[in-house]
């Protein structure tokens, strides 16, 4: 419904189950990257992204939000006559999770497969040849290409036509020659354990919202059937309970708990473990957005200013004087990026005997994916805080 969002909200796997959870993700991934490449084609692509296809409207923005009324899932049961390409015993609602999960993935890819074939026959000219280093090669590449694409007709996502440039400017340098097809640019694999689960009464998961007087706090009780071993021959209901506020207990009981998908997914710690939450998409009745209010927040990403924000009215005129925003963070994942790019070097000239400079280098990468991920989480907030100060700021500008 376009006048509700869902509030994402994490519960943490107690620690005893930990192991537990570590044999569903072991199994996700081992199952899911065992059929994807069997489904691994552009007309499939194609097929199961048109499947349950509908393009809502929106009356106040007139722009189009992609969505399907029919799960990926079915897809594969319907269409494919489909409903267990591993040919093992496996619960039921487990299937259809990982045949669910295979089929976002294959429609996630469409639009990727839209914008490499925009993005390929302007390539061998866009092409940067007298960069002589690979970074800036690779940056002048996509600027020139981004070029391109602006004045045409269809302008696919920045970040999108970013990420598919790089992985073109990638599959050149390695083999010296640009690739026929979409599907032989990107390998199917797989990297997380994450998965959704199906409603909250289904065979693998419930739960249920305890509120009993005597109690200071609600508690939300979950029972989840897991894994005893990796390869998914054996399954074991197991069940904890969480302290919840009383707001929350009210938002679950009015959002119809039972009714919920929660996702499992696996979390990095800061110090390196790893432990698994379940993510609860709680909807929250939100507004009509207005469109007529003359003003919007223009936002430019940079690179020695992280971003720049700025309300501009009606005319294109300025309300607001420009935002600035420089994390300090981003001065941290430059130099731990200078880091990296040393120890490269030195195991590109074959200094790296006993692999303690791989191990250093991949150990660094991991702390950049985790400095990354914290940097655009912070980047979001002052976004949205800078959205709520600007626009009453704008109001009295502009009133």
């Amino acid at each position: 419904s376009p006048n509700q969002v869902p509030l994402a909200y994490p519960v943490e796997i107690p620690s005893h189950l930990k192991s537990l959870a570590y044999n569903l993700e072991s199994l996700v991934k081992r199952l899911v990257n065992q059929v994807l490449p069997q489904f691994w084609s552009e007309e499939l692509m194609d097929k199961i992204y048109s499947y349950g296809l509908e393009q809502e409207e929106d009356e106040q923005y007139e722009d189009k939000e992609v969505k399907h009324r029919l799960p990926a899932y079915k897809f594969f049961e319907q269409e494919l006559k489909i409903n267990n390409p591993w040919h093992i015993d496996l619960p039921s609602r487990f299937r259809r999770m990982l045949l669910e999960r295979i089929g976002e993935i294959l429609r996630s890819q469409k639009p990727r497969k839209d914008c490499f074939y925009q993005i390929l026959p302007i390539f061998d000219k866009c092409y940067a040849w007298h960069e002589k280093d690979p970074r800036r090669r690779k940056k002048k590449t996509f600027r020139n290409v981004w070029r391109e694409l602006r004045d045409g007709e269809e302008k696919p996502n920045y970040i999108l036509a970013r990420q598919i440039t790089y992985q073109l400017a990638n599959f050149f340098e390695e083999h010296g020659k640009l690739p026929e097809n979409y599907v032989e640019t990107v390998k199917p694999k797989v990297e997380s354990g994450s998965i959704s689960f199906g409603p909250a009464d289904s065979e693998l998961i419930r739960i249920r919202v305890i509120c009993e007087e005597s109690a200071e706090l609600p508690i939300i009780r979950f029972e989840v059937k897991l894994p005893l071993d990796s390869n998914g021959s054996k399954w074991k209901w197991f069940s904890f309970e969480v302290d919840c506020y009383p707001k929350l207990a009210e938002l679950l009981s009015l959002a119809r708990y039972e009714a919920l998908k929660p996702t499992f997914v696996p979390k990095r710690r800061k110090s390196g473990v790893k432990d698994f939450e379940l993510i609860l998409p709680i909807p929250l009745k939100t507004g009509r957005r207005n469109k007529n209010t003359g003003r919007i927040l223009a936002v430019d990403l940079g690179e020695r200013k992280l971003a720049t924000l700025v309300v501009i009215g009606v005319g294109y005129v300025q309300l607001t004087p420009p935002i600035f925003i420089k994390p300090k963070l981003s001065k941290k994942i430059k130099a731990i990026w200078n880091m990296q790019k040393n120890l490269q070097a030195k195991i590109d000239k074959g200094l790296d005997f006993d692999g303690r400079l791989k191990a250093e280098w991949f150990k660094l990468q991991n702390k950049l994916n985790r400095m990354r991920d914290t940097l655009v989480d912070e980047l979001s907030k002052t976004i949205v805080t800078c959205l709520l100060y600007t626009s009453d700021a704008a109001d009295e500008l502009d009133g």
